[in-house]
């Protein structure tokens, strides 16, 4: 009866282990230069749902992040407007339901402007680790009022 109470903990602890590696795994590979190539905003939304009717697809040369240790300088542009600064960035990492499975959500803040969930590759496991895409999706709140999503390849 008491082996229950340490194979919990044992569990409890190798999850956590396992969210750690996958952070510092993701964190190595954001930095570094990275090229915006794509961008699709999307302007209507209607409780919870998006509308067809206001999507901008670009491509191209839209702009660049070059994330140093705790840094990031940014300068891209989404519809003809032109975002950039210099601000602090962190990644955290949790685990959530996705389907029948448990998957590592990645999600990047950018100073106090941004919030991005984050999708390495080709989102299989460990694709974070030295990954050489990245796409950055920005859901509509309180600092953006528009969805968008960002390609990028790093240099």
């Amino acid at each position: 009866m008491k082996t229950y109470p340490i194979y919990s903990l044992l569990l409890v602890s190798l999850m956590l282990i396992a969210c750690v590696k996958d952070e510092k795994q993701a964190s190595n590979s954001i930095e570094g230069l990275w090229q915006v190539n794509e961008m699709i905003t999307i302007y209507a939304y209607d409780n919870g749902g998006f509308l067809d009717e206001d999507v901008v697809e670009e491509q191209g040369d839209l702009g660049s992040f070059d994330f140093g240790e705790n840094i990031v300088d940014y300068e891209f542009i989404r519809n003809d407007t032109l975002f950039s600064g210099q601000e602090n960035w962190t990644l955290s990492t949790e685990r959530v339901n996705e389907g029948f499975i448990r998957v590592t959500k990645f999600t990047l803040k950018v100073g106090e402007r941004f919030e991005f969930d984050v999708a390495f590759g080709d989102q299989t496991k460990n694709a974070e680790k030295n990954a050489t895409e990245m796409r950055l999706i920005q859901m509509p709140g309180e600092q953006e009022e528009v969805y968008f999503q960002m390609m990028m390849e790093k240099e």
